[in-house]
């Protein structure tokens, strides 16, 4: 695996780059045209943005990004960066139906937080104890079907043990048209450090400069735990 030094130098430009994309949509003061939301194509209104200064939050980041193409007008304030200014206001405009998508949006977004609380746990159990390197444990965590035969128990015994560090750096819920009770599927994006083991299928098994993204589909088992059942590159 390559050195991260170059991620973590490029961690303060990367940042800049999101807020400043954030910027333009948390509450948007640049005219459309001719007054006409984009998306809904519904004549705004004219308002007085609050100016909000500071860190944003995860959620706000997801939501700007989800914001730009589904509710770009929907918030009553906008971004300003974390350089606090005497600016309080701005005039802008505010779509009525990019509010209601939002407050879709965020309904949405709490409903399923709420039902995947339990199995997301797992989840990120399951890859802390891979990252204290106990791959016996991390292996009760898995469905039986990923590791009913000699066979698989010994690859993924061996794809484990090459993993030298592994953390969560998020986690959101993935293709929830497909979920059930007992089964989830979560878009994870991690960062890890695998050796490369000369007898892997694949180079590092797959694993790719950080960061990392993975499908994991969590299921619920007869014991009523929530284990790993797949672990996938695509959706």
């Amino acid at each position: 695996m390559k050195s991260i030094k170059w991620i973590v130098m490029m961690l303060p430009v990367m940042f800049l780059l999101s807020l400043t994309a954030m910027m333009g949509y948390a509450g948007k003061d640049a005219a459309p045209d001719k007054g006409i939301c984009p998306v809904h194509g519904i004549k705004m209104k004219s308002v007085n943005l609050r100016v909000v200064y500071g860190m944003p939050s995860q959620r706000e980041f997801e939501e700007m990004r989800v914001g730009k193409s589904l509710f770009p007008y929907g918030r009553d304030y906008m971004l300003a960066g974390c350089v606090v200014k005497p600016e309080k206001s701005r005039r802008g405009y505010i779509c009525s139906e990019c509010v209601k998508a939002r407050q879709t949006w965020i309904t949405s977004k709490d409903r399923w937080n709420e039902i995947s609380k339990a199995s997301q746990a797992s989840l990120e159990e399951f890859f802390a104890v891979v990252n204290s390197r106990d791959v016996d444990e991390a292996m009760k965590s898995m469905a039986s079907a990923m590791i009913n035969t000699p066979a698989k128990r010994r690859e993924w015994r061996k794809h484990l043990n090459a993993i030298r560090s592994i953390h969560v750096l998020r986690v959101e819920p993935a293709n929830t048209d497909q979920w059930r009770n007992n089964r989830h599927i979560f878009k994870v994006t991690l960062e890890a450090h695998v050796a490369n083991a000369p007898d892997a299928p694949i180079p590092f098994y797959g694993w790719q400069d950080n960061p990392n993204v993975r499908w994991i589909t969590m299921e619920l088992n007869s014991n009523r735990r929530w284990v790993v059942a797949n672990i996938a590159t695509g959706p």
